[in-house]
Parts: structure tokens; C-alpha cells; sequence
């Protein structure tokens, strides 16, 4: 079938494009499938019709709040000699969120804990106070539940350390871009009715200065000072658009804000761009691009296949020759992603400076 709609259609198109089965194609069943995928990754990074423009929603939980509240490490303390990390042994039970923790044993003293719970087992420990003289090693009990819960001293650091905080939501990995973030935070400056944005747009429409009401209303300057009251909300960074980082490859959503803007029940929208499911959208498998991709890295593949029988004489003095087959193969992979490039991909975006 020339016009492949599933995954099945695409393979044996790609298959007959090198001769099957008038020829019998030395590849295996599995290399095909890593090859497609292979071809199906490249297509959803590198084809502008591999994605789609997509605005996702997401309810922030409990969990949510609690990662924001917390931290991977905690700034030293003043008037403390180091500062220790370790790793929770036994959740013990009976623990409360918010109950007065007790320590004993290992090697120092007034370390000061606050702890987050899971059924009563305590499932977080932060440092309040690190205390002196505790060593690597040190086996620490944390007392104020039915049963007790351990902890094991992983380090203590005297040295000044970064502090690095869990302000992140997850994200679901077919998302690759992420444009804005809205939704986290009150927007005095443009959503309010007594905010900036607001009090001018009535201020400027009722003005007699500028003639009866809609008649000769300014839309330039209005336009100017919108563009003002944006620029006004991303330093102060109090509005709808939010300082966030992202990495692919983390699917982490970090948010640069105050951990008190994180509430149960709100929603946080993001503006991103998605990978197209091929099984929900089974054109993907139709694309001209990737019908000469595929079958290309699979001859690619062959020819690999056959290169440690260089020279092996068939019946009928016919001679393999898997090096020509893979060199021939690479060539049509360069053209096809310089055509890729050329045609397919979006241009990036120019930098001044």
C-alpha cells in the first residue's frame, strides 16, 4: 500500500521500496522496529508537521505544594560549624505533620528537624538546625511517634553550599516546548479591575479631553501603554507570565516564584508545543518526508549487516558487497535530512548580541 496509515503499513512500504520480497532484505524484525523509531523521534523534533501547538492544564495537588515547601539542600545555618545531609532508614509510624521532633544518639548534639508525613509514616526531613559535631556515619533516632524512625548521616559540609529548591511540576514527556506559563499568580497589573491596566483602559475611554467617549479614542498610545504594563509584569514577575526553566529531557516545569503562590486546587496553564501520537493521527505514517527516511536508514542498516561478508561469493558468481550498499545508503540519509532541514524544520530564531 502506498499511502501507509499504522505502523505495519509502514514497515513493509519501506521494506518493498528496497526489493521486498523479490530480494531478501538482511534485516532483522527488531532492527526495523529501532530503526522506525528512530524515524519517528527525528520527525516529532525536527518536522514542523510532527508536532502541534497544544495549551495544557494542570490542578495542582498536595504533593505539588509540598515539593515547593521543600528544599534538596539547606543553606548553613548561623553559628553552625557544618551542615549535615542524610538519608531517612525508617519512616517509623504515628507521625503527625507539624509534630515537635526529638533526636538522640550519633556523635553531636541540637541537630532540629521538621518533618512531612505519609500515613503517619514520615516520608521528608528538613534541617531546621544542623548542630556540631555529628560525623559521616552517625546513626540518628527521631523520637515523637509510636515508633521510631532512623536517619544515617550521608555527609557534613563546612563549606559554603548552593541551595537547591524542588519548584518544579512535572510534565508529561510528549511535550517539547514550552512557550508561557500562566495561571500561578495574581495579576495586579492587567486581570484586577482596580489594577493598572484596567483603571486606564476606562480612564482614556471616558475622557472628554480626547472627545465623545469611542469617537477619537487613541488606540496607539493605548496599544503603547499595554505594552508598558507587559513589560511592567515581567520584572516585577506578579502577573500571568511567569520566570520558568525547562529541559526536555528533565520533564520538569521549574517556577521561579514565591512557594506561597502554589495552592491546592489552582491550575497552572502552560502554551507548549506536543509530539502528534502517529496512532492517533495516522497520517504521520503517510508523510513523503518520512517514507524516504525510513526506508533509507533500514538499507543503511543492511548494509551494516553485510559489510563482514565483503567479497562472500554466491551461487551463480554474484559477490555481496555490504560496503558500497551502507556508503550508498548513508548519502541518501544526508540528502534526506538536508532536505529535511531545507524544507521541514522551522528556522531559529536570531540572536542579537
Amino acid at each position: 500500500m502506498a499511502q501507509p496509515s499504522s505502523r505495519a503499513e509502514l514497515k513493509d512500504y519501506a521494506l518493498r521500496k528496497l526489493g521486498h520480497p523479490v530480494l531478501e532484505v538482511n534485516v532483522d524484525d527488531d532492527q526495523v522496529e529501532d530503526l522506525i523509531d528512530d524515524a519517528i523521534q527525528h520527525f516529532h523534533e525536527r518536522h514542523f508537521d510532527g508536532i502541534e501547538r497544544m495549551f495544557l492544564k494542570h490542578l495542582i495537588t498536595q504533593d505539588d505544594v509540598e515539593r515547593f515547601k521543600g528544599s534538596d539542600q539547606i543553606t548553613k545555618l548561623s553559628g553552625d560549624d557544618g551542615t549535615v545531609t542524610f538519608t531517612l532508614t525508617s519512616g517509623g509510624t504515628g507521625y503527625s505533620d507539624g509534630t515537635s521532633v526529638a533526636t538522640t544518639g550519633g556523635s553531636g548534639t541540637d541537630l532540629t528537624l521538621n518533618i512531612v508525613t505519609n500515613s503517619g509514616v514520615i516520608t521528608k526531613i528538613l534541617i531546621n538546625g544542623d548542630g556540631a559535631g555529628y560525623v559521616v556515619g552517625d546513626i540518628i533516632t527521631v523520637s515523637g511517634g509510636n515508633t521510631d524512625a532512623t536517619i544515617t548521616v550521608r555527609s557534613v559540609d563546612s563549606d559554603s553550599i548552593w541551595e537547591n529548591r524542588n519548584n518544579y511540576l512535572k510534565v508529561p514527556d510528549h511535550v517539547l516546548g514550552i512557550s508561557k506559563v500562566f495561571g500561578v499568580s495574581s495579576n495586579w497589573v492587567r486581570n484586577d479591575l482596580f489594577g493598572l491596566s484596567n483603571q486606564y483602559f476606562l480612564m482614556d475611554i471616558f475622557s472628554f479631553s480626547s472627545g465623545f467617549a469611542f469617537g477619537n479614542f487613541d488606540m496607539t498610545n493605548y496599544y503603547m501603554i499595554r505594552q508598558y504594563f507587559e513589560t511592567l509584569d515581567r520584572i516585577v514577575n506578579t502577573g500571568q507570565l511567569v520566570e520558568y526553566r525547562w529541559n526536555q529531557r528533565q520533564d520538569r516545569l521549574f517556577l521561579d516564584l514565591d512557594p506561597a503562590k502554589i495552592v491546592k486546587g489552582n491550575y497552572v496553564l502552560i502554551d507548549c508545543y506536543r509530539m502528534l501520537n502517529p496512532e492517533d493521527f495516522t497520517q504521520v505514517y503517510n508523510d513523503r518526508w518520512l517514507k524516504k527516511y525510513v526506508p533509507a536508514l533500514i538499507k543503511r542498516q543492511w548494509g551494516q549487516n553485510l559489510i563482514k561478508f565483503q567479497n562472500v561469493q554466491l551461487p551463480g558468481g554474484v559477490a555481496l558487497n555490504g560496503e558500497k550498499l551502507y556508503s550508498d545508503a548513508q548519502k541518501e540519509i544526508s540528502m534526506i535530512l538536508a532536505e529535511g532541514q531545507d524544507q521541514f524544520e522551522l528556522p531559529a530564531i536570531g540572536q542579537i548580541g
